[in-house]
């Protein structure tokens, strides 16, 4: 493994990253004016990552395939 990498991913500010996405999320939620989210997930990590924030913010309107 490369030190370099792995650096960069531990020295990430992983709750600002979160943040991030949660204000993103609704941003678009109320842009497009859209009671609900349906996600199309392929089962890798990224997607459960995905599921979980989601899930986590929109509790009852998140749809997940």
């Amino acid at each position: 493994m490369n030190p370099e990498i792995i650096d960069e991913i531990e020295n990430q500010d992983y709750e600002e990253i979160t943040n991030l996405f949660e204000k993103f999320l609704k941003e678009q939620m109320e842009k497009n004016n859209a009671e609900g989210l349906i996600l199309g997930l392929s089962g890798g990590i990224d997607s459960a990552v995905l599921a979980y924030l989601c899930k986590r913010n929109l509790k009852d309107k998140t749809l997940a395939i």
